[in-house]
């Protein structure tokens, strides 16, 4: 990617010639990138990894020289980082202000339309890294290259979400299931007015699972009842990219679903269902996430201690 700066260079009047210096680099980026993160974050970030990946001579300018990099930032908590005015996911520098959410705790409404209104950016949580490609022009000078603090530009490539936002988002796949079962259950009791029992979606995994049916086909027969009407889709995958567990009890006809975690490697089984429900250290990532639903019921049976999970946790998620 190139961030055009040589319009902004022509306007820059450089007086030094002559002088020999080899072209900044890659060091040259990084503690320049470093030098402003500092000095105009406001703490929320820090540089994680930087790649000079081009560089060239300004047009006309034969002692400017922009340095084109690749970077990777991190949110060291949550903010709101300021972009240019109608470019959204375009900065002009490292600037951060509140999120619209923390002002709107701050002074209300009233102090979230302004901050939305008069801050335009976009919210970053504690923990994400997010992929940046940028220039930053350099002067020729006696002591050397010297940076141009208003020759600078930085666009976001794309976001790499932290665990607590991979974790957090498998979570909210499973909020609408409960209101998806029930709409489904009402639906297959109006269809079949005065029948004693209605099979439950359980019911249908069970089926599947007693003849000996692999978690993929146990899938699909919940995917069979609930895609498109009730649910838009229903997860293959969790954030990390492992495969989701569909688990069945045919004793108890109940369905559980289950991300092994960061490591992909699971350690739950069917049989700690007897155990109730275990919950364990919210910084642990690695440990897998289950789901229960048994026709009428459903929540997390193992998960991080956390209240989106435990709704007894004082831990926000």
């Amino acid at each position: 990617m190139k961030v055009p700066l040589v319009s902004a260079l022509a306007t820059v009047l450089l007086v030094l010639g002559g002088c020999s210096a080899e072209v900044p680099s890659e060091q040259s980026i990084r503690t320049e990138l470093q030098r402003r993160i500092a000095a105009e974050s406001n703490g929320c970030m820090r540089l994680v990894e930087t790649e000079k990946t081009n560089g060239y001579e300004a047009p006309s300018m034969p002692n400017a020289y922009v340095v084109v990099f690749n970077a990777t930032i991190e949110f060291a908590k949550d903010c709101k980082w300021s972009t240019r005015m109608f470019e959204q996911g375009k900065h002009k520098n490292f600037a951060t202000t509140i999120t619209d959410a923390q002002a709107r705790q701050k002074g209300g409404y009233w102090s979230e339309f302004f901050n939305m209104s008069q801050n335009p950016g976009a919210p970053f949580t504690e923990g994400t890294r997010v992929r940046v490609a940028g220039e930053q022009a350099f002067v020729k000078t006696e002591k050397g290259y010297q940076p141009l603090t208003d020759m600078f530009a930085v666009e976001e490539l794309g976001r790499i979400f932290s665990d607590r936002d991979i974790r957090m988002a498998l979570i909210a796949q499973f909020d609408p299931w409960d209101e998806a079962m029930y709409s489904w259950y009402d639906a297959a009791q109006a269809a079949n007015p005065g029948a004693q029992r209605i099979k439950g979606i359980s019911d249908f995994a069970a089926e599947v699972a007693e003849r000996g049916g692999s978690s993929e086909e146990i899938r699909a027969a919940v995917e069979k009842e609930l895609v498109p009407r009730f649910l838009k889709e229903i997860p293959k995958e969790d954030g990390w990219g492992n495969t989701i567990d569909y688990l069945v009890d045919v004793k108890y006809n109940l369905l559980f679903l289950r991300s092994p975690g960061k490591d992909g490697k699971s350690s739950w089984v069917l049989d700690d269902y007897q155990k109730g429900m275990q919950f364990y250290d919210p910084e642990d990532y690695d440990g897998d996430l289950v789901w229960y639903f048994n026709g009428t019921d459903s929540y997390f049976v193992h998960g991080p201690d956390i209240q989106e999970v435990n709704p007894f946790s004082d831990v926000p998620g």
